[in-house]
């Protein structure tokens, strides 16, 4: 725990007490400031999922690069990264994402039907 941080050990505290497990790692200027954890099978290793929990960190980073002209909405994902439509393949486990963002194999032929369109 780095000085000045303390107070965030308190709340982590107050904030997980009902909970089985739980992990909190801060950085601050791209230093760990917080490295936290509770619960009987939790380490600071530990893997947790973090499912929808970055969604709105996620569109606030993809709004900011839109705004700065790094990236173009309507440009194909795979522009920006090739990996996700290696081998002709759309959103799925083998191309690096845990889950299918377009519900698997019915949501990729919704997408690919919209761009035969245009």
């Amino acid at each position: 725990m780095t000085s000045g941080f303390e107070g965030v050990r308190e709340e982590f505290a107050a904030a997980v007490a009902e909970e089985a497990g739980a992990q909190l790692a801060v950085y601050a200027h791209g230093r760990l400031v917080v490295d936290l954890w509770t619960g009987d099978e939790v380490t600071g290793d530990t893997l947790t999922g973090v499912y929808s929990s970055t969604k709105g960190a996620a569109t606030l980073v993809v709004a900011l690069l839109v705004q700065d002209g790094v990236l173009e909405l309507d440009r194909p994902v795979a522009g920006y990264w090739p990996e996700f439509a290696a081998a002709g393949q759309g959103p799925d486990h083998r191309a690096g994402s845990a889950h299918p963002p377009f519900g698997g194999d019915r949501g990729r032929r919704r997408v690919q039907r919209r761009r035969t369109r245009r």
